[in-house]
């Protein structure tokens, strides 16, 4: 047997009682209402009472102040008649006192004046015995201060040479000690070298037959960039084999502005193969990124080897001396490495000495250092 639920419709009943419940609520809130105003009313003919009551206070106080200050008032008059006449022989005596302090002020001011005299001529040649003795010190305290600039200018040339003796002696040792890790390494750098230049060879094939390609088709749309590098490899196509270092030059110049600005350092100026030279010898370098605060030196690599990067650190180190010009600009000096392809355990090795890594691949350049990284300053 199912049970059929139906709604419950609300009763007559149920809504009157509701309805008288409302309006007795209503009528006990005009009730209070009521009383309300009938307080407040009462409360305010009470302070209507008081303010009546003290403004009659004070019309009768200020009566009263009005006949004592009549009073007053004759009581002044009759003193000011009695200060007058004081005054009045107070004035004679002070004309007669004033006539004889006259006197002796006039006697006073010629004694003053003959003192102040003196005083005047007694401190004028005290000022000249001060200042000679002022210019006596001076001279004295210019001769110990250009003394003890000689002996700092002296203590510093001295500190300069034992810090060169130091670098030259800590380069040295490093120069040991890379070259004791040199041959332990020669065998496997050898093998890498064998296994570098067959990529090498196919890398050369390969782009050999894209600058063809891209020489035939020729886009006329290239941007200046594009126009400058189109323009490189013309010039370097029968080159030999030193063509690819010259594209590799052409190709990270193209981007290096844009991407040494990506880390904070601005470009004003690229010098190409910079050269310099230093007791007989010579030295170039790929390329020198000139800017306001900070200079980066590149070197420019088809293929990064080992040996590529300690050699560049020597360099490196060495290049505020080769370049004294730099040296006393006091700007930042860093070193960069831009390469086509490189291993990486070198990657890793050129990193941990503080160079940047710049990868060169087609026509664009990118930075290929880790998150955080600080170049190093040289």
């Amino acid at each position: 047997m199912r049970i059929v639920r139906t709604r419950r419709v609300p009763s007559v009943r149920r809504d009157r009682a509701e309805v008288w419940r409302a309006l007795r609520l209503l009528a006990a809130m005009a009730v209070q209402n009521e009383e309300r105003i009938r307080k407040a009313t009462a409360a305010t003919e009470e302070s209507r009472k008081a303010e009546a009551e003290a403004r009659e206070a004070r019309r009768t106080e200020d009566e009263a102040r009005r006949k004592a200050e009549a009073e007053a008032l004759e009581v002044r008059r009759a003193e000011d008649e009695a200060r007058r006449q004081a005054e009045a022989e107070a004035l004679d005596a002070r004309r007669a006192e004033d006539e004889a302090r006259r006197q002796a002020d006039a006697e006073e001011r010629d004694a003053r004046r003959k003192a102040e005299a003196k005083a005047i001529e007694a401190r004028r040649q005290a000022d000249a015995e001060d200042r000679d003795a002022r210019r006596k010190a001076e001279a004295e305290a210019l001769e110990a201060r250009r003394k003890a600039d000689a002996e700092e200018r002296e203590a510093r040339r001295a500190e300069d040479e034992a810090r060169r003796q130091a670098e030259a002696k800590a380069l040295e040792a490093r120069r040991r000690e890379e070259e004791k890790a040199r041959e332990a390494r020669q065998q496997a750098e050898e093998k890498a070298r064998e296994t570098h230049r067959l990529d090498d060879l196919e890398r050369k094939r390969r782009f050999d037959a894209m600058i063809v390609e891209g020489i035939r088709k020729g886009d006329e749309a290239f941007d200046a960039r594009h126009q400058k590098i189109e323009a490189a490899l013309h010039r370097l196509i029968g080159d030999g084999d030193q063509r690819w270092g010259r594209l590799m030059e052409a190709l990270a110049e193209g981007d290096l502005p844009g991407v040494l600005r990506g880390i904070g350092i601005e470009v004003a100026g690229l010098r190409h193969r910079a050269g310099a030279t230093m007791n007989g010898r010579k030295r170039e370098w790929d390329l020198i990124a000139d800017g306001p605060e900070a200079t980066v030196v590149v070197e420019v690599k088809t293929t990064l080897r080992p040996e590529d990067v300690r050699h560049f650190r020597e360099r490196m180190d060495t290049f505020r001396q080769w370049m004294p010009d730099y040296d006393r600009s006091g700007k930042r000096i860093h070193g960069a490495l831009a390469y086509l392809s490189a291993g990486e355990a070198v990657l890793t090795n050129a990193e941990r000495r503080g160079f940047l890594l710049i990868r060169v691949v087609g026509s664009s350049a990118s930075l290929r250092n880790s998150d955080g990284f600080v170049p190093a300053r040289f």
